[in-house]
């Protein structure tokens, strides 16, 4: 059985949080001398002071470096202050409670806010909990204390602020502010008269309610959602093919895992196809993430939602597609669907790799997905001393 983190030495315990950052990159980081790393990892003494900078080095508290707290429980922590403060400022901004802050500046809130997007499709959570509640708050006190074209611009960074919360919350398993924030964006979107965000946010719904273990009404929302926005055969506006096609993925997803018939989430993804082949690449307008590479990723998850593994695994050793062009956490999403495809066939190694490129492309997503757990328990199952360390290094606990 694996050394428990408490039982290990500091020195242990900086190499394993060190990873494959140099001795080097960790004394620039940390702003001390290598010497001092080397002191430090050789399990020599050396001051408080200077394990907290390598604590900071590290990105991590040092109660991990001093064994107090696992990995897995610090980040634990974080990510529950993160989604506190998220919360308090979501409702915060939907009941207009904002009287006491200042308005924002709408280009600089859009600035602000298109880095928090980058930052959370990139797969970074650990600044959302610092950023998201300032936009929320801010762009919320536009909104209340403006009016014309400044008021409908607010409404609409408001809402995607919104969207956002709602997306960081389900993702966490926060179903009743995932809910609320979806609500508060409504208001926020039908004030602004803008059909496209409004896609979007059935969207995200869809998929609240598809994790919340409703997936026939996940396919309701998203399939009358792109009934009202579908776009004709000739409209080549991207940002309403991508919001379209989005929503044909997530009603083709639902489903397949129980929401609908076979025949419905193969028809669905089909149309996800079509439109995706009039798209030039992937786009994201309004968080609604989508292109080529979206539909043949979720093709994936929808065949081995269904059971149907030998499509699934005829579409991962088929033609390659430009996984690399697509935002980290959605080539995460399709290394560990290409996982699960080998996990099926017994190929225990290949599927620890996908997990590992799963975990390379985006960390934090990779860590806080369902199934990555589910695999690395199934991979475990068949090789331990294969995973053990795979599942150290993603922050998740296994016990062969």
């Amino acid at each position: 059985m694996a050394q428990k983190w408490q039982d290990q030495t500091t020195g242990e315990r900086i190499r394993f949080l060190r990873g494959s950052m140099t001795q080097q990159a960790l004394a620039e980081a940390s702003g001390v001398s290598v010497h001092l790393v080397q002191k430090a990892e050789q399990g020599k003494n050396i001051s408080l002071p200077s394990l907290m900078k390598l604590a900071e080095g590290l990105g991590r508290d040092l109660s991990v470096l001093l064994g107090e707290l696992s990995p897995r429980r610090a980040e634990l922590r974080e990510e529950a202050t993160a989604l506190r403060a998220i919360s308090v400022a979501t409702h915060e901004a939907g009941a207009g409670r904002v009287s006491d802050i200042e308005p924002g500046d709408i280009d600089e809130l859009r600035e602000a806010f298109a880095r928090i997007w980058h930052d959370y499709w990139g797969g970074v959570y650990d600044t959302l909990g610092l950023t998201l509640p300032g936009v929320l708050r801010e762009s919320a006190a536009l909104y209340r204390g403006s009016t014309g074209t400044t008021r409908t611009q607010a409404a609409t960074l408001l809402a995607d602020a919104m969207q956002l919360s709602g997306h960081y919350a389900n993702n966490f398993g926060a179903r009743d502010l995932a809910y609320a924030a979806m609500g508060y964006a409504s208001q926020a979107v039908t004030d602004a008269s803008d059909e496209l965000r409004a896609g979007r946010l059935d969207a995200v719904l869809s998929w609240v309610y598809l994790r919340d273990g409703k997936p026939a009404k996940a396919m309701q929302v998203a399939g009358r959602a792109a009934a009202r926005i579908e776009p004709s055969y000739s409209d080549g506006d991207e940002s309403r093919l991508a919001v379209y096609g989005n929503l044909m993925t997530n009603a083709a997803v639902a489903a397949s895992r129980g929401g609908g018939s076979p025949d419905e989430a193969r028809d669905y993804i089909s149309q996800a196809h079509a439109v995706a082949a009039r798209m030039t690449g992937e786009v994201a307008p309004f968080g609604a993430i989508f292109g080529p590479g979206a539909a043949a990723t979720q093709s994936v998850s929808v065949s081995l939602a269904l059971g149907d593994y030998g499509q699934a695994l005829a579409l991962i050793d088929g033609p390659e597609f430009a996984i690399g062009e697509m935002l980290p956490s959605s080539q995460a999403r399709y290394y560990l669907d290409v996982a699960l495809a080998r996990a099926e066939q017994r190929r225990w190694s290949d599927a620890s790799n996908a997990v590992q490129r799963a975990y390379e492309a985006a960390p934090a997503f990779t860590r806080t997905q369902a199934l990555t757990t589910d695999l690395i328990r199934r991979i475990g199952d068949a090789s331990s001393a294969s995973v053990r360390r795979l599942a150290e290094t993603i922050g998740i606990p296994y016990t062969p």
